[in-house]
């Protein structure tokens, strides 16, 4: 897919008859000349960003799209072993990724650069589950120390470096000392260390919920109207519900935290993203997800953002116990029993 006259991404066939990201039209076609190449469409990218996004929360709470890599999303693995634990959530992704991509893969580790890593891993090598392959927790070191640098985000001048002093591992390339490393080429340089180290600061979430009942979600870019807000609050209600009704209660209070990226707003405040939370105070408690949604809806259709939008958090932050004939009486489509 070409942006900007490079290519941007490249499709596997295409790449086993060399043609590489950063290339022009020219160079690729010079490689295989039978290469098609489509434009790269950021709204198209972006809603099915979205779509997918809301299908992985029916098997996490936590998702995120990774940064300028379409395609690549990390996702929370904690708190689910009541639901199974790491092998029903791989079979879930597995299942949900497999139905946009014929040759989608998921692994499982304690940090996000080597749950990549581990995606790449040879199929001599997987002891996983359907395409998966979890990593054991304290082993991200271990595992990631023989893999290519091309594994490992960094800098092109620290890659080039690297290559020519015939460093081609993460683990050859953490062995070299940490001063060695900040002297030559500074705090991007040391960050480039520590992940191929198998410290990776990034997590599957912008910030922890301490709500028993919470789901979480990034947007793919920052927005600035609540449509993409609206399209991924259904599915982290109907998760909520579910949960909720598994354990016989009904929500009473919701809390919808919006996090909003300053940076890219029209002041010039440089601010960092921030988080503004707003609730629903339910006129009694509602188990069924339908009511929920539209209770958020709601307040959503009343939220003036000051700033674009770039994630989601829902929380059930109190509960009661569920009577036998739960519904919302603002709701039209429901009717009295009696």
């Amino acid at each position: 897919m070409l942006d900007g006259g490079k290519l941007r991404a490249v499709s596997g066939a295409a790449a086993r008859e060399g043609v590489r990201s950063g290339m022009t039209a020219l160079e690729s076609r010079a490689r295989c000349a039978a290469l098609e190449i489509l434009d790269w469409d950021d709204t198209a990218i972006a809603s099915a960003i979205a779509e997918l996004s809301a299908h992985f929360l029916v098997a996490s709470p936590q998702v995120t799209p990774a940064a300028h890599e379409p395609g690549l999303w990390w996702i929370g693995a904690h708190g689910l072993e009541a639901m199974g634990g790491e092998r029903m959530l791989v079979r879930a992704l597995a299942e949900i990724a497999g139905a946009w991509h014929p040759r989608a893969r998921v692994a499982i580790a304690s940090s996000c650069v080597v749950a990549r890593a581990a995606t790449w891993a040879a199929p001599g090598r997987r002891t996983s589950v359907e395409a998966a392959f979890i990593v054991p927790t304290g082993g991200d070191a271990a595992y990631l120390a023989p893999a290519p640098l091309a594994l490992i985000p960094m800098e092109g001048e620290l890659r080039a470096t690297l290559a020519a002093l015939g460093i081609a591992s993460a683990g050859a390339f953490a062995a070299l000392d940490s001063e060695d490393i900040e002297r030559r080429w500074g705090a991007t340089g040391l960050a480039a260390w520590r992940l191929a180290r198998g410290h990776d600061v990034r997590r599957p979430v912008l910030a922890s919920v301490s709500a028993r009942h919470a789901a979480e979600v990034e947007l793919a870019s920052p927005a600035t109207t609540m449509e993409p807000v609206l399209f991924l609050l259904r599915p982290a209600i109907e998760r909520l519900a579910s949960a909720l009704a598994a354990e016989g209660r009904a929500a009473a209070t919701i809390a919808i935290t919006l996090t909003l990226d300053d940076r890219r707003s029209a002041l010039p405040s440089g601010a960092a993203p921030h988080t503004v939370t707003r609730q629903v105070h339910l006129p009694r408690p509602v188990a069924r997800a339908a009511p929920l949604v539209e209770h958020c809806r709601a307040l959503l259709d009343t939220w003036t953002l000051t700033a674009p939008v770039c994630g989601l958090a829902v929380a059930i932050t109190s509960t009661a116990p569920a009577t036998s004939e739960q519904s919302d009486l603002l709701a039209l489509g429901w009717h009295d029993p009696a």
